[in-house]
């Protein structure tokens, strides 16, 4: 078919039939569109199936994965390393900062030092006050003030 077989001819009366379309549609590449649609949804139904009993197989009966045997042959990267469970290692050292705030233990025996509860020296220190201490000097107001390095 030639690209100008298809040009409407010019006449003195209006084309009634401009505006829509003279044939039907094909329906062969419909049909293979869906009937492909089909097959390749199917096809990847049964690869998620096969890779969840893989999982589901490479699991123990706790749920968690059961890792490779070479996983312990294999040297660990140099520092720093990644937290895994940032979440849970903060809760860990959080309960252990709250059990040496709350609890009595010493801190060095041969010296006689100490640990009380957070609270209890609070209730200690406001029945005492504050422990005498070496009078500081007011700083020069002429210079700027110098950095103190820890």
């Amino acid at each position: 078919m030639r690209h100008d077989e298809h040009k409407p001819t010019p006449s003195s009366e209006p084309d009634r039939t401009a505006g829509f379309e003279h044939s039907d549609a094909q329906v062969r590449p419909l049909v293979m569109l869906a009937v492909g649609t089909g097959v390749l949804t199917l096809l990847a139904m049964m690869v998620v199936a096969i890779m969840w009993r893989v999982m589901a197989y490479e699991t123990n009966d706790t749920g968690t994965l059961r890792g490779s045997p070479l996983a312990g042959l294999r040297p660990l990267p140099p520092s720093p390393r990644l937290q895994i469970t940032p979440a849970n290692d903060l809760k860990d050292v959080r309960d252990q900062e709250h059990q040496l705030l709350s609890s009595y233990g010493w801190v060095e025996r041969d010296k006689g030092v100490v640990r009380i509860p957070i609270d209890r020296a609070m209730d200690i220190l406001a029945q005492r006050g504050l422990p005498p201490g070496k009078p500081e000097t007011p700083a020069k107001a002429s210079g700027p003030a110098k950095a103190v390095k820890p």
